[in-house]
């Protein structure tokens, strides 16, 4: 009786717990599954998902954290590995789906140890020490790179972009990629930071995939708000302003008071009065020659017409972000008052002028002298594809900036997997104890890259892996997959590179992600009582509804069945016939 006890434990958490042997499986099963997902879409010839939300909202996408976060998934490592994937692109940019892929198949291999009765914490070992070769062969392979090295920047930004796109487009958005992220490059403490918030998009439907452009300055959502406004000004001195510009102001309370006007001398005083406060505001900015006025609070109409009638282009209500990029973008200072404006503190642009742009109009700051903000204005025939080329941007600009701040770039193409996969078997032969094997197998989860990458070019994975291996082996380091032309190739004279800071965080957050899910050997449901006797009323209640309205459009479509229902209907509204 005390052996079975023993071999068979009861619990209270029985139906809310899954344990050992079969928690991993499941961890296992549900990475894969992920992976799954996202491997299709792995190189410049992976395909695109699309994705419909809850609210019937179409996304077509080739992004991998765009669409992992708008799975609808609830088990617990699924959420871990798209956490990992969210944490990738935040601080590379890119390479979230090589995350996931890779996390999968460490899980996979690990799996297999397993099953040889291998214990977690010697894979998990093995799996540390693994990491660590790696990211010191990467390292050592990594090539490096200046902020002056236009070239080798446009290389990463293309990886990024991928063959989706049409070559000579590539090269345009490539182009506006490194122009963006160099122009908000700053050095701080002999480091080059890339402050990426200081590039504004704007999109819009409507037009050409080759309309997008990189404004020399900035665009604003503005249209003019004055009709005998100036719509267009030339070599525009620019002043900042965050005060309100109106007689009567919030910040002193006179917009409170009562002013009671008995006579026709005191209404005229009064008009008198306003007008000169709005001759005084119109005035203070002549005297510094300012034509451009940004303000970021509310201007009267009274002030507005002033401006209008003296040809200054004047605008209120000026967001936060938009005046800090205006500062940075023009070169002047926001001052507190009006009083407070001089000369010194005025911006400059070649040119400030509304256009319609797909019907809406907007100001264009643009000509600006060495602007430290920007804005990219991505065209195209619909919202979708507006959509998808934000992401790539975006994802593209990442990458370019991470590369400018280390500094390094690595193969690509699969390359650097490989050959990190061959010194991995080598320094696995070090190891006299059961580690040996778990560092083998993060060598065979590495080879997953090249051999998906070969999969979505159309080529036959095995042959690409074996011919890979073998050259690798006779030091041919910078051989991989051009998926692009689906031949094997030196990736380095073709010009497909990474980014150094991608590619060694993603192994770095595989790893840890894949070594956090092989802990776990415990899956509990901790969700309380009452909360799930809450979901299941709320579940047996959708049912109910459900059940209803197929009775309801059932009883619509037979006639008969209608009868049989009002004669009930009747009957219960009138039981004395019955």
């Amino acid at each position: 009786m005390a052996a079975t006890l023993t071999s068979r434990p009861t619990s209270t958490l029985s139906r809310d717990r899954i344990r050992h042997e079969e928690a991993r499986r499941t961890s296992i099963m549900v990475a894969t599954v992920i992976s799954e997902i996202l491997k299709t879409m792995l190189g410049p010839k992976g395909m695109s998902k699309m994705l419909v939300t809850a609210t019937g909202d179409v996304v077509i996408t080739s992004e991998g954290k765009t669409t992992l976060e708008k799975l609808n998934v609830t088990h617990p490592i699924a959420r871990i590995l798209i956490d990992a994937a969210k944490t990738q692109y935040t601080i590379a940019g890119d390479g979230t789906k090589t995350v996931v892929i890779l996390a999968a198949e460490l899980l996979k291999e690990a799996g297999k140890l397993l099953d040889q009765n291998i214990h977690p914490t010697v894979i998990i070992k093995g799996y540390e020490e693994a990491t660590r070769k790696t990211l010191e062969i990467l390292e050592l392979l990594s090539k490096p790179v200046s902020i002056e090295d236009d070239e080798a920047l446009k290389n990463v930004a293309r990886m990024v972009i991928g063959s989706r796109i049409a070559m000579d487009l590539q090269n345009r958005l490539a182009d506006i990629v490194v122009i963006a992220a160099k122009r908000v490059a700053e050095e701080n403490l002999g480091k080059i930071i890339v402050n990426l918030d200081n590039v504004d998009f704007t999109k819009k439907g409507g037009g050409s995939l080759n309309d997008s452009e990189l404004m020399n300055g900035l665009i604003i959502y503005k249209g003019r708000p004055h009709p005998r406004m100036p719509w267009r000004v030339e070599n525009a001195k620019i002043a900042l302003l965050k005060c309100s510009l109106e007689p009567f102001t919030r910040k002193n309370m006179d917009w409170r008071k009562e002013y009671l006007i008995k006579t026709p001398e005191q209404l005229k005083e009064f008009i008198e009065g306003e007008k000169e406060f709005n001759r005084g505001v119109v005035e203070n900015v002549k005297r510094v020659g300012a034509q451009v006025l940004f303000c970021r609070k509310r201007i009267s109409e009274s002030i507005l017409n002033c401006f209008a009638e003296e040809g200054i282009m004047a605008l209120d209500m000026t967001g936060e972000k938009d005046m800090a990029r205006l500062e940075k973008a023009t070169g002047g200072k926001i001052v507190s008052s009006i009083n407070e404006l001089t000369e010194r503190d005025l911006g400059e642009a070649g040119l400030v002028e509304f256009r319609k742009i797909s019907g809406n109009e907007m100001l264009f700051i643009d000509r600006c002298k060495n602007p430290k903000a920007t804005s990219i204005l991505i065209r195209g025939g619909t919202e979708h594809v507006v959509e998808e080329l934000e992401r790539i941007i975006k994802a593209s600009l990442k990458a370019v900036a991470v590369t400018i701040e280390c500094g390094k770039i690595i193969a690509g193409g699969g390359a650097i997997e490989m050959e990190i996969a061959g010194r991995l078997r080598d320094f696995s032969r070090t190891f006299k104890g059961r580690e040996q094997l778990a560092i083998e197998a993060f060598a065979s989860a590495v080879e997953a890259i090249p051999k998906t990458l070969a999969t979505n070019a159309g080529l036959d994975p095995i042959n690409v892996l074996v011919e890979l291996r073998s050259r690798h082996t006779n030091g041919f380091t910078n051989l991989g997959v051009n998926a692009a032309k689906r031949e094997i190739e030196d990736v380095v004279e073709e010009r497909l590179v990474e980014s150094y800071k991608v590619k060694q965080h993603a192994f770095k957050a595989a790893s840890e992600t894949a070594t956090t899910i092989l802990r776990v050997d415990d899956f509990i449901n901790a969700t309380r009582q009452k909360e799930r006797g809450e979901e299941e009323k709320r579940l047996a209640m959708e049912r109910k509804r459900i059940m209803d309205e197929k009775i309801r459009k059932l009883l619509e479509k037979e006639e008969e069945l209608k009868q049989v229902d009002k004669s009930v209907m009747e009957k219960m509204m009138h039981p004395e016939t019955i």
